[in-house]
């Protein structure tokens, strides 16, 4: 529903800068505000802000791809905002509009109930289930004949990319998962039928529930809220199995709040570092 809008704009180029104007004018002016630095002049300011903004590679690889990604990091950092500014209720609503698209910002929820907001973790979860049939109700075909066909569409694109033995497309694009990379190391090791991968995505199955079981207990530990965000979306990004770099410019969002930290640890710099590894332009794995 709501790429809807830009279907109907004939000029794919004017369709193209109508879709990306929101998320440059929400990235860019989040990056004014947080690393603007007083004891800079204004053309090092400008300098900082341009390569921080325009020469990042989780901004150019979404421009070139134009993703749906793009408005959701504009709901999910709003929300995150909310969050922050103990507007929860906003925060929830804007959360249950995320999950309605794309459920993988859902282990954020927790945050509610870390918070004992107990009220507006079941209105979001609520909110999520009433979008999404709201979703299915408003297309045309019958709402179960639509559940039949995203599961088998579901099945079938695990079947060709996840499972898919072939070793020219073993790394795909799924270069942000922990996935991609085991399993270009077992196709390239393993001579065995296609069924061996399947041994492997079942294996990586539980250990994606350990490393998220783990991510949770940390994040309940963790009293300080960018590092809580920092852990739920470093697991979101690196733990399924089809995860693109576009979700890497979700990262960010915690990166925003931890340059306007007031409070300063010895860890800062180990911090920054960190950021700017998982930020940093990379190749794409191509194996002949």
């Amino acid at each position: 529903g709501l790429m809807l809008p830009f279907a109907f704009i004939k000029n794919k180029i004017i369709a193209y800068l109508l879709y990306v104007s929101g998320f440059l004018f929400y990235f860019v002016f989040m990056n004014i505000k947080s690393f603007y630095c007083k004891n800079f002049n204004k053309l090092q300011n400008f300098q900082n802000i341009f390569i921080l903004t325009i020469l990042s590679y989780p901004f150019l690889y979404n421009m070139d791809k134009g993703n749906f990604d793009m408005i959701l990091f504009i709901i999910l950092g709003l929300s995150v905002y909310a969050f922050k500014s103990e507007k929860y209720m906003l925060s929830a609503i804007l959360l249950a509009v995320e999950n309605a698209c794309k459920p993988f910002p859902a282990l954020f929820l927790l945050l509610f109930l870390f918070k004992k907001k107990y009220k507006e973790f079941f209105l979001s979860i609520i909110l999520t289930a009433l979008l999404v049939v709201g979703g299915f109700m408003i297309l045309p075909d019958n709402f179960f004949n639509q559940i039949i066909v995203l599961i088998k569409n579901l099945v079938f694109f695990k079947i060709v990319y996840v499972n898919n033995n072939n070793l020219s497309d073993a790394g795909m694009g799924f270069g942000s998962s922990l996935f991609m990379p085991l399993k270009l190391i077992f196709c390239k090791l393993s001579s065995t039928p296609i069924i061996s991968t399947y041994l492997l995505d079942k294996l990586y199955n539980y250990f994606s529930i350990a490393i998220t079981t783990i991510t949770i207990f940390f994040t309940w530990k963790e009293k300080t809220y960018w590092k809580q965000l920092t852990l739920l979306i470093c697991n979101f990004l690196l733990i399924p199995c089809i995860t693109y770099d576009y979700k890497l410019i979700f990262l960010f969002i915690p990166l925003w709040l931890f340059v306007t930290q007031k409070e300063k640890t010895k860890f800062d710099l180990a911090y920054t570092i960190l950021f700017a590894l998982l930020l940093i332009t990379k190749n794409m794995v191509i194996v002949h």
